[in-house]
């Protein structure tokens, strides 16, 4: 076959084929490699009459190559790209859970510490060797039902129902609290 021009345009075109591939939609890759591998026999009928076999045995073989190569790359790094994804927000949901575990670990330290105090307090006026008076007696109920409390209804404690369950059980009044 004799080279020419359209060796050069073919070559040339093979490049942009690979390059749409590479960067933009397949289908416009496609699209131009169709149009070199049907249109060379098309301009061949048009102009010559007949369909010359040399310049499409070197022509389609590396448009058709090309367009693979181009739309393999794309592919590739179209899968690197997903699976960093995919591992970029796993450790995303890594860090969150630990993050959650290490406030859940902080609130069970407080509340254990609280409930030490309660507990403590309450253990040291049993422990004394006197009877205990009935306000002695009552103080230790509060002090069972405050370590209740916590280990009951610990994660809802805040400070204004502390201070109002307190109020109640001084006036008297029996408070359980359960979550």
């Amino acid at each position: 076959s004799r080279s020419g021009w359209a060796y050069w345009f073919v070559g040339a075109m093979t490049a942009v084929i690979a390059g749409v591939a590479f960067r933009w939609d397949r289908r416009w890759s496609a699209v131009l490699m169709l149009a070199v591998v049907v249109g060379i026999p098309a301009a061949h009928l048009v102009r010559l009459g007949h369909v010359e076999l040399g310049p499409i045995a070197d022509a389609c073989p590396q448009a058709v190559a090309f367009f693979f190569a181009g739309w393999a790359v794309r592919e590739s790094l179209d899968n690197a790209a997903a699976s960093i994804a995919t591992a970029s927000a796993d450790t995303g949901l890594a860090r969150v859970l630990l993050a959650s575990a290490e406030e859940a670990r902080g609130v069970a330290a407080a509340r254990i510490h609280e409930l030490g105090y309660a507990v403590n307090d309450q253990l040291r006026r049993i422990a004394s060797a006197d009877v205990l008076s009935e306000a002695e007696q009552r103080e230790c109920l509060a002090l069972e039902s405050r370590a209740r409390d916590v280990l009951v209804a610990g994660p809802m404690l805040t400070p204004d129902l502390i201070e109002a369950v307190a109020r109640c059980r001084a006036d008297g009044i029996r408070v359980v609290l359960s979550a």
